[in-house]
């Protein structure tokens, strides 16, 4: 038999099997590789949700924005808003710091106009809270000091100026300091000056307020010059009550007629380390005054000196800083005394007697004639003994 009979009598594999092992196969592989019906359902599933959640998140959006505006609204409805302008004024100038005091942007009355438009409105419509104008007089600070005295002195209108003026680091200038310019301009509207100089380089500046003065009723005067310049600047000050002096090395602010001051208009002086003769000498003349603060310094005199008797017959309130053993109190007489305190500061003498004994206490309480209803010892120095204390006592009750 030939080979291609012997084929043909072999009928072939695929024509013995049945019609269904003839398909392709690839139906099979479409079939298998479409996805689980579990997968199908899950993502099924999460897109309802997400529908669902973006369907209830825009009334949650919605809600969140009326919540804000709501908690917005309710500062138009504050009391603080409807408060008046006058009395928004009253609270803003019991909120400025003690004078003397720089105007800085971090403090009242500059920081309060940022919280709203109404609120700057009625600062800068309230002339006290920019009356008060402290210039650190320095050549790198003259542009500022210009830029704040212009908006002070627009802003304040005609309300009562305290000034406050620094000289310590003030070299002069040819030109001038065109800020100070501005305020000696309006010397007339200073109720309060705080002075901080040395005479020679303050006299040409503050030349012309001399005579000008017609407001002014408080005084600080700051010097630690050993000048002996006259300063008369301000010698011509008729309403002058309140006196402050804080300048040791420098005479003539306080005595000799050097500096004008009308002593006998004032009411309250406070005065610095004196010695007993000079600080009688300028009480002589302090005929009306009711309050006085002074620091005597140790008498180097002998306490056998014959010293004049000062009578202070509105005096009510003392507050003197003493030595061991001072020599200021039997030479005063002080019959509306009530009010006193007493501060130690050096021990250096001995004393063989009681505190109110050796330093003449009884003896300004007694021909005084003072009841004093309020007493203040300091003593630091421990110099005071408890039987100090019962003889300051019984003299106050004699």
């Amino acid at each position: 038999m030939y080979p291609n009979q012997r084929d043909a009598a072999v009928p072939p594999i695929c024509c013995l099997a049945d019609s269904e092992s003839c398909e392709p196969p690839v139906n099979d592989l479409l079939h298998n590789s479409l996805p689980p019906q579990s997968d199908t359902a899950n993502i099924d599933e999460k897109i309802r949700v997400s529908q669902i959640h973006a369907t209830s998140s825009r009334p949650v959006a919605k809600r969140t924005d009326l919540c804000n505006y709501a908690a917005a609204s309710k500062g138009l409805i504050s009391p603080l808003r409807h408060l008046p302008a006058e009395i928004l004024s009253e609270i803003f100038i019991h909120t400025l710091p003690p004078f003397p005091f720089e105007l800085l942007p971090s403090e009242t009355p500059l920081v309060l106009e940022l919280v709203c438009r109404r609120w700057r409105d009625v600062i800068r419509a309230t002339p006290a809270l920019w009356s008060c104008i402290a210039l650190r007089l320095h050549t790198r600070s003259r542009r500022r000091d210009l830029a704040v005295a212009s908006a002070c002195l627009a802003r304040s209108g005609t309300h009562p100026l305290s000034i406050s003026l620094d000289f310590d680091y003030y070299g002069g200038s040819d030109g001038g300091y065109p800020a100070l310019a501005l305020i000696v301009a309006q010397c007339e509207r200073w109720h309060t000056a705080y002075v901080q100089f040395q005479p020679t380089k303050a006299i040409r500046e503050l030349a012309d307020v001399k005579g000008r003065l017609v407001s002014l009723e408080r005084l600080y005067v700051i010097s630690s010059t050993g000048d002996t310049t006259p300063f008369e600047v301000f010698g011509l000050t008729p309403r002058l009550r309140f006196l402050h002096i804080a300048a040791k090395g420098y005479k003539h602010v306080a005595w000799d007629g050097a500096s004008g001051l009308p002593w006998t208009g004032l009411a309250t002086l406070a005065i610095d380390e004196r010695h007993t003769n000079e600080l009688l000498g300028v009480l002589a003349d302090c005929q009306d005054v009711d309050h006085l603060d002074a620091l005597i310094s140790d008498d180097t005199c002998p306490a056998e000196i014959i010293r004049p008797i000062v009578q202070l017959a509105n005096l009510r309130s003392l507050s003197l800083a003493l030595p061991g053993v001072p020599t200021v109190l039997p030479t005063l007489i002080l019959p509306a005394l009530a009010q006193m305190a007493r501060t130690t500061t050096s021990t250096t003498h001995c004393r063989q007697d009681l505190w109110h004994a050796s330093a003449r206490f009884d003896v300004l309480v007694s021909p005084s004639g003072c009841v004093v209803r309020e007493l203040g010892v300091d003593d630091d120095v421990k110099h005071l003994e408890a039987r100090d204390l019962v003889g300051i006592l019984a003299a106050c009750l004699s």
